[in-house]
């Protein structure tokens, strides 16, 4: 029984985190300025606060965390394409 509710509960996390992305038409109409506070807003945690996350969540954090860095990808991707190459 503990691993169905647990397999429920990672299958709800994960359509959770999949419905959380921000979309292309928000990225669209944010100014350079929004697109790097959004970038650094996504920045992962380091390595000690990751692992700690981690094993407090029983590793379900990290699925949060996939959808960051396809995030952040995004943001890094349209920042590369408007010719901005340094965030002030």
């Amino acid at each position: 029984m503990y691993w169905v509710s647990r397999g429920l509960g990672l299958v709800g996390l994960s359509l959770l985190v999949g419905c959380a992305s921000v979309s292309e038409s928000t990225i669209a109409e944010m100014s350079d300025s929004q697109l790097c506070q959004a970038q650094a807003a996504h920045q992962p945690p380091n390595a000690v606060g990751r692992i700690t996350i981690g094993v407090l969540t029983l590793g379900v954090s990290e699925f949060a965390e996939m959808q960051r860095r396809q995030d952040r990808r995004v943001f890094e991707t349209t920042l590369r394409d408007r010719g901005v190459t340094a965030c002030p």
